[in-house]
């Protein structure tokens, strides 16, 4: 996880940017989450099935789960232009 934390531009929250294993890139909420199932310390993120974790692995939550201004976030992407 090697970039820093930046202010979503659909809600006030701090999130943070990564690639999956697939080349898309994601956004996780800043803070680590009991909730959790992404690990962010490998160049790229992998999930974490329930019950796999490491004793603490710090995991992170996906920010569209709770991210107030999703719809709109939705709405102004590219490919829904099309």
């Amino acid at each position: 996880m090697s970039e820093p934390a930046v202010r979503c531009r659909y809600c006030p929250e701090m999130i943070l940017w990564a690639r999956s294993e697939n080349g898309n890139a994601m956004c996780f909420d800043a803070a680590p989450s009991p909730r959790g199932g992404w690990d962010l310390d490998k160049p790229v993120a992998l999930y974490v099935r329930q019950g796999d974790e490491k004793p603490g692995q710090k995991l992170f939550e996906s920010h569209w789960g709770s991210c107030s201004g999703r719809v709109k976030a939705r709405a102004e992407h590219p490919r829904r232009s099309r």
